[in-house]
C-alpha cells in the first residue's frame, strides 16, 4: 500500500506506527542518504524505540549509543541469516550495501517515509510508503514512542546487535592493522580517523562510497557527501572543489577512485588561482576496481580489456600539470599522518594510493572471514 499524506505527519499515522513499534520485538531503525532527518533526531528516535539504528555515512546519523556501523561485515559474514526483523522503519534510500538490502526484503514488514516524494525504493521491497515530512514524523514518533518499556525479547534483540556490532569493529580494525601495504577499506576508515573536527568528506562513487560504508569507524563532526546513482562518476572534481568553495569554515577532504578521478581530472584547470582548500585521496588500482567482484573477472583479458580497463595513467604528474602538489602513500600506516598533514598546508593537494586490485577482493573477504570467526567464538546476538 501507498499512504499519501500532507506535509505534516498526520496523527493517526504517528499513532499506527508508535503502536506497532511498541509491538515489535525485532524492530530495525535504517536511515539512508535522502532521509532528510537531523542525525540527532535520528539518534533519539532509535533510543525512544531502544531499536538498532543502521545509518549509511550519508545519513548522519551513525555515532548514537544504538547506531550499528558493521551491518556489511555482519551481513557478508553471515550473521544476518535467520534473523528477520518484524518490524522496519526507514527513512530516505535503502542502504548501500547489497546483502543488508538483500535481507530487507519484501518478505520484511518495512514501512519506509520519503520526504522528498522520490520513491526510493527501487527493490520494492517496502510495505508501506508514506510521503510526509520526515524530520517532523521522526520528532513526533519520538514524544509517542518516549518512556516505552521494552520486552524482554525486544531488549535481548537490542543487546544483540550492540554486541555484534562491538565485535565485528575489532575484529575488522585488528586484521585491517596487520596489513603494511595499502588496502581500499583501510584507506578509506584511515581517511575517516585523520579529518579534522568540523569537515566535509566527498566520496566518489563505485568502491569507495561501499568502502567508507563498510570499514569506516562512526565519528561526530564530519559531514559525508556523495553523488549517487549511475551518473555518481561525472564532474566529481568540480563537485568536491564547489563544495570546498562554498564552506571555506570547514577542511574538505575528497576520498575516490583512479577512474573517477581521471573523469574530471579538467576540474583542477586553474584551481591553484582560486584560493580554495581541498584535499584528493586519489586510490589508485589502475582501473574499475569494483567490477573485479564480479563473475566477469574470471575471464582474464577480456576482462581487463571490458571492465578493469587500465589506463597506467601517472596520477601525480597530472596533478603537477595543474600545479597541484601530490604525495605518493606506499605505506597503510602512513595515510593518517599524510593526510593531516595535507588539510593543514591548505590548497589543493593530492594524496596518490596506489592500490592492488587483484589483492582487494580476497582482502574484502578476509575481513568478512574474520568477522565471522570472531562472531562464533561467542554465543547469542540478535535472536527472536
Amino acid at each position: 500500500t501507498m499512504r499519501q499524506a500532507p506535509a505534516a505527519p498526520p496523527p493517526g499515522l504517528v499513532a499506527d506506527l508508535a503502536e506497532r513499534a511498541r509491538r515489535a520485538e525485532r524492530g530495525v531503525l535504517v536511515a539512508g542518504w535522502g532521509s532528510h532527518v537531523a542525525g540527532a533526531t535520528l539518534d533519539r528516535l532509535a533510543r525512544a524505540l531502544r531499536w538498532p539504528l543502521l545509518a549509511d555515512p550519508l545519513s548522519g546519523a551513525r555515532t548514537g549509543p544504538h547506531a550499528v556501523s558493521t551491518y556489511e561485515a555482519l551481513a557478508r559474514a553471515g550473521y544476518l541469516r535467520g534473523k528477520a526483523p518484524d518490524l522496519v522503519l526507514r527513512f530516505g534510500a535503502a542502504l548501500t550495501s547489497k546483502p543488508v538490502t538483500a535481507w530487507l526484503d519484501d518478505a520484511v514488514p518495512q514501512v519506509v517515509v520519503d520526504a522528498g516524494r522520490a520513491w526510493l525504493d527501487p527493490y520494492r521491497a517496502a510495505a508501506e510508503l508514506a510521503e510526509v515530512d520526515a524530520n517532523a514524523t521522526a520528532r513526533a514518533l519520538v514524544a509517542a514512542c518516549a518512556g516505552t518499556e521494552p520486552s524482554t525479547g525486544a531488549s535481548r534483540w537490542l543487546a544483540g546487535w550492540l554486541d555484534a556490532e562491538r565485535i565485528a569493529r575489532a575484529a575488522v580494525d585488528e586484521l585491517l592493522d596487520t596489513w603494511e601495504e595499502p588496502f581500499e577499506g583501510r584507506v578509506a576508515r584511515d581517511v575517516v580517523e585523520a579529518l579534522p573536527a568540523e569537515s566535509n568528506l566527498v566520496v566518489a562513487s563505485s568502491m569507495p562510497v561501499r568502502d567508507v560504508e563498510a570499514f569506516a569507524r562512526p565519528r561526530d563532526g564530519v559531514r559525508v557527501l556523495a553523488n549517487r546513482g549511475v551518473n555518481g562518476i561525472d564532474g566529481f572534481v568540480s563537485t568536491v572543489l564547489g563544495i570546498a568553495a562554498g564552506s571555506p569554515d570547514r577542511h574538505t577532504v575528497a576520498l575516490v577512485g583512479d577512474l573517477c578521478f581521471l573523469h574530471d581530472a579538467n576540474g583542477l584547470l586553474d584551481v591553484t588561482r582560486r584560493g580554495i582548500d581541498a584535499t584528493f585521496v586519489v586510490l589508485d588500482n589502475n582501473g574499475g576496481g569494483i567490477f573485479s567482484f564480479l563473475p566477469q573477472a574470471e575471464h582474464g583479458a577480456h576482462f581487463e580489456l571490458l571492465f578493469g580497463t587500465p589506463h597506467s595513467v601517472d596520477i601525480p604528474a597530472l596533478a603537477a600539470v595543474h600545479g597541484v602538489p601530490a604525495t605518493r602513500v606506499e605505506k597503510a600506516r602512513d595515510v593518517v599522518r599524510v593526510v593531516r598533514e595535507s588539510t593543514r598546508s591548505g590548497g589543493v593537494r593530492v594524496v596518490h594510493v596506489p592500490v592492488d586490485r587483484g589483492d582487494n577482493v580476497a582482502r574484502h573477504r578476509a575481513v568478512w572471514d574474520a568477522v565471522a570467526a570472531a562472531l562464533d567464538r561467542r554465543s547469542g546476538g540478535p535472536s527472536s
